[in-house]
C-alpha cells in the first residue's frame, strides 16, 4: 500500500470519528437546553410579576406541590395599624395552613453516621430548616443540635462517652418532590467552645444579597473580652467567610437581649430588624469584607429588651411581597409565673404573621394572632429539654424560613417542638395584604411605643 493510499484511508477514519464526536456533542448540547427548556417552562409557571424598586423581576418562586397534608382552615384575626381612626383595626381573614413535608427522622439519620462516635450514645436533633432556591434547586441549611445540652450543668451517669460541640449546621440540597440531589454535607465553621452553654451556630437563616447567599445563625462568642450571649454571625457560604454586625449596642452582652435579628435586602442594601417594636433597624455595608452596621430607624432610644414586656420577637427573614411591603413570621413567647411560686416558669411559643412597609419610613402595618396547625401535626412529637430549660407547656412551630410561591402563599420552614422539621404552608395572604393596601395611610411615625407588643400579648393564646 503506497503512501498516498494510506494517507487518504487514515484521513477517511479521521474524518469519520471527527462526525461521530461532533454528532454526540452536538446532541448532548440539544438535551442540556431541553433539560434547560423544561426547568424554564416550570419555572416560568410559578414565576412572581411583581417587581421590586429596581425594577428587577422578584427570584422565581419554587412550588413544593400542589396539595398538602393536615389541612385546617379557620379565621385568622389580626390587626392593621394605621394613624387613624384607630390605631389598631381589627380584621380576619379565612386562611389554609397545612403540612408540605415532614423531615422526621430523615435528617437524623443522616446526620448520626457523619459524626465519629463508635458508642453511638450521642443523640441528634434537626432543627430550624432555613430555605432558598438556587438554580431551580431547593437548599436547606438546618441546626444539629446534640444532647450534648442535656447534660450541661450537672454530670449524668449516661453522658455520652464522645462529645462533640452542641450544635453543627448541616446543608442538603432537594430537587421536584423533595428528592435528595446530594449526600448532605456538615458545614466547616470553625466555632470556639463554650462549655457551659449551647455553644456553636444555632437558628440559621439565608438570604440573597448582591446575587450571593448569606447565612445568618447565633452564637455564643467572645466579642472583645466580654462574653455575649447568642450573637447573630454572618456567614458568606460562597467565599466561606465569617462577618460579625458591628453595632453601637449599649447594653451589657450578658443581659436578655433580642437575638432574633431579620435580615431585610432592599435592591442591594442589607438591613438586618434589630427588633420589631420599638421597631429598630440598622442598615449594613458589607462590600469592603467587614460587616459595620448603623441605625436607620430607632424608635425607643433607650431601648432595653425586657422578656415580659417584648412578647414579639424576630424570625424569618422579610421578603418583598409587593413593594413597598415586605413580610415575615416572627415569633412570639409569653413566661408565665405560677401563682404562688415564683420560679415555676412556663413559656409559650407562637407564630405570627408580620407585614412592614418600607417607605417613607419602615413601619408594621400589621401583626396577626397566632399562626393555627392541624393538632395531628403534633402528634408523637415529644418537646425536648436540656439541665436547667424553662418548660413548654403548648404544641408550637418555630419559623426560620419562608418562600413567597404566589401572591396568596408562602411556604414555611420551621421545627415542631424543638425537635422535627419541617416544610408548611400558609395560604390566604392575598386578601390580608389587599385589606393592608386599602387601609394603610403614608406616615412618617409608628404606632405608640409597645402598642403592637399589647395587641399581642393580649390576644396571646394562654388555655
Amino acid at each position: 500500500m503506497d503512501t498516498l493510499t494510506m494517507v487518504k484511508r487514515y484521513g477517511k477514519v479521521a474524518f469519520q470519528l471527527s462526525c461521530i464526536f461532533i454528532t454526540s456533542l452536538l446532541l448532548r448540547v440539544l438535551q442540556v437546553r431541553f433539560e434547560q427548556s423544561l426547568d424554564y417552562a416550570n419555572e416560568e409557571k410559578y414565576s412572581v410579576l411583581d417587581k421590586d424598586l429596581s425594577g428587577q423581576p422578584l427570584p422565581t418562586t419554587f412550588r413544593f406541590a400542589d396539595n398538602v397534608s393536615l389541612p385546617l382552615e379557620y379565621q385568622l384575626k389580626g390587626c392593621i395599624f394605621v394613624d387613624s381612626p384607630a390605631p389598631c383595626i381589627e380584621t380576619h381573614h379565612p386562611v389554609r395552613t397545612g403540612l408540605l413535608h415532614s423531615f422526621a427522622s430523615y435528617f437524623e439519620d443522616k446526620v448520626s453516621h457523619k459524626f465519629v462516635d463508635p458508642p453511638g450514645d450521642n443523640s441528634y436533633y434537626v432543627l430550624s430548616p432555613a430555605l432558598a432556591i438556587r438554580g431551580g434547586k431547593l437548599k436547606v441549611y438546618a441546626r444539629i443540635m446534640l444532647d450534648r445540652l442535656r447534660y450541661r450543668y450537672h454530670k449524668h451517669k449516661s453522658f455520652p462517652l464522645n462529645q462533640f460541640s452542641a450544635n453543627y449546621i448541616y446543608t442538603e440540597t432537594f430537587g421536584t418532590g423533595m428528592v435528595p440531589k446530594d449526600n448532605g454535607e456538615i458545614l466547616s465553621i470553625p466555632m470556639p467552645v463554650v462549655p457551659l452553654e449551647s455553644d456553636g451556630p444555632m437558628d440559621p437563616r439565608v438570604f440573597t444579597h448582591n446575587g450571593r447567599l448569606y447565612l445568618m445563625v447565633l452564637m455564643f462568642t467572645h466579642i472583645g473580652e466580654l462574653l455575649w450571649k447568642p450573637h447573630p454571625l454572618i456567614w458568606d457560604l460562597e467565599k466561606s467567610k465569617l462577618f460579625i454586625p458591628s453595632v453601637n449596642l449599649t447594653y451589657n452582652p450578658r443581659a436578655p437581649q433580642e437575638k432574633n435579628w431579620s435580615p431585610l435586602v432592599i435592591n442591594r442594601t442589607l438591613y438586618l430588624v434589630h427588633n420589631l417594636d420599638p421597631l429598630r433597624i440598622v442598615q449594613c455595608d458589607i462590600r469592603h469584607g467587614s460587616i459595620g452596621c448603623q441605625f436607620v430607624q430607632d424608635d425607643s432610644q433607650n431601648f432595653k429588651f425586657e422578656r415580659r414586656k417584648h412578647v414579639l420577637r424576630g424570625g424569618t427573614p422579610f421578603i418583598l411581597y409587593k413593594w413597598p411591603y415586605y413580610i415575615a413570621l416572627a415569633h412570639s413567647v409569653v413566661i408565665q409565673e405560677k401563682q404562688g411560686v415564683p420560679y415555676d416558669r412556663v413559656r409559650r411559643y407562637e407564630a405570627n404573621l408580620v407585614v412592614m412597609r418600607a417607605v417613607p419610613n419602615f413601619r408594621i402595618v400589621y401583626v396577626s394572632n397566632a399562626l393555627k396547625f392541624n393538632d395531628d401535626l403534633y402528634k408523637n412529637i415529644s418537646m425536648v429539654y436540656y439541665e436547667g430549660q424553662v418548660k413548654v407547656d403548648n404544641e408550637f412551630v418555630y419559623p426560620v424560613s419562608i418562600i413567597r410561591e404566589s401572591s396568596d402563599s408562602i411556604a414555611i420552614g420551621g421545627h415542631v417542638k424543638d425537635r422535627v422539621s419541617v416544610l408548611l404552608r400558609l395560604t390566604g395572604i392575598r386578601s390580608i395584604m389587599s385589606h393592608i393596601s386599602a387601609l394603610d395611610s403614608v406616615t412618617k411615625s409608628n404606632v405608640s411605643h409597645l402598642e403592637i407588643q399589647q395587641f399581642v400579648r393580649k390576644n396571646f393564646p394562654l388555655n
